[in-house]
């Protein structure tokens, strides 16, 4: 059957309105009672297991949490992850206090040691390096914390422990493999490059050989 224009046209004259057109009960006039046909709709959104993150000081947003699915879904979920991260800021702000940790501690061991150096200028300025460092420190901590949890954040809860076992293997394991291919000793631990090898293996548990 044609989904046109003519086929929901068709039905009435175009004089006559359909709510004033007298409607008879097809069963009275030797047919079969009408089925009443529901089509099958898509699962509502808010029965759906969804998230809210904080984007800004009032700012908010709610996230369909992913809970499995074909690969396709699977990659929308790592595209919602990575540009959600983006919108937060949470690698550039790691990576903008890791430079900033960095060259406070470069300045630090340039100073000369206190023996050498009794001051009370150099002093207030070595204390003054070292609580710079403490709080960049900090911040490094929470924006490296709140973007590993904000992929599972994001993933049905059912689907975190498949998840956590991965993040176990691959960054608390001793033994890893780098980007140039090398096998290493020791932990990869969690920093903002590692976590694209968790990405990678959870998403290998749901393709096939070869994808692409």
């Amino acid at each position: 059957m044609s989904h046109g224009d003519e086929t929901w046209t068709s039905k009435f004259p175009s004089a006559i309105k359909y709510h004033k057109d007298e409607r008879g009960v097809v069963a009275k006039l030797g047919g079969n009672t009408p089925i009443r046909l529901i089509p099958t709709a898509e699962e509502e959104k808010d029965s759906q297991p969804s998230t809210t993150i904080k984007l800004a000081e009032k700012a908010k947003e709610t996230y369909i949490k992913f809970d499995g699915g074909s690969p396709e879904k699977a990659i929308c979920h790592i595209q919602v992850f990575y540009n959600l991260a983006n919108k937060l800021a949470l690698v550039e702000n790691y990576e903008c206090y890791k430079q900033l940790c960095d060259n406070n501690k470069a300045k630090l061991l340039a100073l000369r040691p206190i023996a050498a150096n009794k001051s009370e200028d150099a002093r207030t300025e070595r204390e003054s390096i070292k609580s710079k460092i403490d709080i960049a420190e900090q911040q490094i901590s929470e924006n490296l914390k709140e973007y590993w949890s904000l992929f599972e954040r994001l993933l049905h809860q059912p689907l975190v422990q498949h998840r956590t076992a991965i993040v176990k293997q691959e960054c608390d394991t001793d033994g890893y493999i780098t980007t140039d291919g090398l096998e290493k000793i020791g932990k990869r631990g969690k920093d903002s490059e590692s976590i694209k090898w968790c990405i990678r293996a959870w998403l290998r548990k749901v393709t096939t050989a070869n994808a692409a």
